[in-house]
């Protein structure tokens, strides 16, 4: 039997229909053209669907706490959150001034106006805008998520130690620029912290200037009242006490209730009575007593002119915790807890200081001085008394001598002040410092921190080797660089006008070579100044400032150390001073002479 092969037609050819009756090519492209708008209206239905079965319910999604709240009712989500752990740790108001930032912690609002809000706003996500943006937000919740966090509080009582620990932290004193020869010390602004503006600052942030989900906890007109103390409370204070001395301090009810974390008063925030126990600190405290010693120079070792002690520093949390456990148990007496302070310097071993023989020395005359100045220079060095530097230490001539006022016992004498000398307190310090500063620089320590005065000061013999001291803004510092412990010691004879600084230590592979002072830019002073001084005579004259020439001094420091050596130069510019003169009223004068008022110092000055 013969197949006949089936004739193919191509898609355009005449007679040939698709089953729908239409043209094949028309069919592909309607079915192209309804693909999308079936795939839409499917998406919709089920985007209906969807929302139907979610209208009471959060999108899936949602989380609160990093609790997933998809699929629950609004109640059943409320429940939740109900049950919630509050949180501590979180920072709502974030203090901040140049570098230094200070933070204000919260906690989670776990109260039934906080949840509701909460709960509301997990329920408001994918709802918020038009049915299409709604479903985009909808798939979006599907594929990220929506994280939020409870509302924050903030303690009113941490606060205001906030703002306390800020204005102890940042406020400080300023001071004027100063002069001292060629270096001109720049002025220093004080900072004072406007702790009512903080503290309204913070409650502000609290309150909704940051976010919305932080709240005040308390009203800012009920703040600073007492807060009403449970009935349970059977006791009035709870005393802390220091045995040893004597000391009763007392935590009263007012105070006990800031720490109230509930209704009861058997659960304290031990954060808050930390705050209130740390304001002790000052009266319990017993400082360490350092050890001192003299150098014998007949037997090579150190001899204990005061022996150490070791001191007691208050142990805050200790002492708080003992407060918790006291009202836990019903008590209303503690023993305040301490912890051991060892001194710096111990008496126990010397030997093990390791300072046997003299390392530097320096030596200046003051013979002449007046009795103020003789008296400021012997208190001053009082201070400086078998002072122990540390190896790798800075000594500081401010910090050890400490307040050049008069309420130290210091006494008037002359001071460099301005461009003239004037009377003033702690005239003859800066005999002390430049005597201490030759003995260091002698001795190749660093000289971490000098001024030279602002002019030639003939107390100080050759100019480029003095220290002045502005206490307590200009100061006089140096390394101990020897990797020892070094001593200082002072010698002070008033009957020859002498005194001495030997430094002690162990002896170290450096020789010291200091050149001759180089003088150069000498400037002659301007012409003398003539003041009127009604106590004189007419025509009678009293020089009061000897005339100066300005002048460069240039003092080189070689110092050879381990086979290696290097030189320092150290400058001193010293401005030129010109004569000054009293002189009595003349009337034939007239007005050659010089009104006072004209000549007023312009400056600050240094003890000279």
């Amino acid at each position: 039997m013969a197949v006949v092969p089936s004739r193919i037609h191509s898609a355009g050819e005449p007679g040939h229909a698709s089953n729908w009756g239409i043209p094949r090519g028309r069919g592909l492209v309607a079915s192209l053209l309804l693909l999308p708008l079936l795939i839409l209206a499917l998406v919709i239905l089920v985007g209906a669907v969807y929302a139907l079965w979610f209208t009471d319910r959060i999108y899936p999604g949602v989380y609160v706490a990093e609790i997933p709240l998809g699929g629950l009712t609004v109640a059943e989500a409320r429940a939740v959150l109900a049950g919630l752990e509050p949180r501590d740790g979180l920072e709502p108001v974030l203090v901040e001034l140049d570098a230094r930032q200070f933070a204000l912690g919260g906690t989670w609002d776990a109260s039934d106006q906080a949840l509701d809000l909460l709960t509301y706003r997990a329920w408001r996500q994918g709802r918020d805008g038009s049915p299409v943006a709604n479903q985009i937000a909808r798939w979006r919740l599907a594929l990220r998520g929506a994280y939020l966090d409870p509302p924050v509080v903030y303690d009113p009582v941490k606060a205001a130690e906030l703002v306390a620990h800020v204005e102890h932290s940042l406020e400080r004193p300023g001071r004027p620029s100063v002069s001292m020869g060629s270096v001109q010390v720049p002025a220093i602004d004080g900072l004072e912290v406007d702790t009512e503006q903080l503290a309204a600052d913070i409650a502000a942030a609290a309150d909704g200037g940051h976010s919305d989900a932080i709240r005040v906890v308390a009203d800012s007109s009920t703040a600073g009242m007492p807060v009403s103390l449970p009935t349970d409370f059977n006791r009035s204070t709870v005393v802390v006490e220091d045995s040893a001395r004597g000391l009763r301090l007392a935590l009263d009810p007012f105070q006990l209730s800031l720490a109230m974390q509930g209704p009861g008063f058997r659960d304290l925030d031990l954060e808050v009575l930390v705050a209130l126990v740390a304001r002790w600190e000052p009266l319990l405290a017993r400082p360490p007593r350092e050890g001192r010693f003299a150098f014998d120079r007949s037997t090579g070792r150190l001899q204990v002119v005061a022996p150490s002690q070791t001191g007691l520093a208050l142990d805050v949390e200790g002492t708080a915790r003992a407060v918790a456990d006291a009202v836990a148990l019903g008590h209303n007496r503690v023993q305040a807890q301490f912890e051991v302070v060892e001194p710096v310097v111990g008496t126990d071993n010397p030997e093990a200081y390791g300072i046997r023989e003299l390392v530097a020395s320096g030596t200046t005359w003051f013979k002449g001085s007046s009795a103020s100045r003789i008296h400021n220079i012997e208190l001053t060095t009082s201070q400086l008394h078998n002072v122990m530097v540390p190896p790798g230490a800075d000594f500081s001539f401010n910090d050890t001598v400490g307040a050049i006022t008069a309420a130290a016992g210091y006494a008037d004498s002359a001071i460099i002040w301005g461009d003239r000398t004037a009377v003033g307190v702690g005239g003859g310090v800066c005999q002390v410092s430049t005597t201490l500063f030759r003995a260091a620089f002698d001795g190749g320590f660093p000289i971490v921190e000098r001024y030279n005065h602002g002019y030639v000061v003939s107390w100080y013999g050759q100019p480029g080797k003095d220290a002045t001291i502005y206490s307590p803004y200009v100061d006089f510092r140096f390394r101990n660089d020897t990797g020892a412990w070094i001593l200082i010691q002072p010698t002070l004879d008033l009957a020859q006008g002498i005194l001495t600084f030997d430094i002690f230590g162990t002896a170290f592979d450096r020789v010291v070579t200091v050149a001759e002072p180089v003088i150069s830019d000498v400037i002659e002073p301007e012409e003398p100044l003539y003041l009127e001084d009604s106590a004189l005579a007419p025509g009678e004259q009293r020089l009061v400032e000897t005339e100066k020439l300005g002048m460069t001094v240039t003092v080189d420091r070689t110092i050879v150390e381990h086979g290696r050596s290097r030189t320092e130069r150290f400058r001193s510019v010293y401005q030129p001073w010109r004569a000054v003169y009293l002189v009595g009223y003349d009337p034939e004068a007239g007005a050659d002479n010089a009104d006072p008022a004209d000549q007023a110092p312009s400056a600050a000055g240094a003890s000279a």
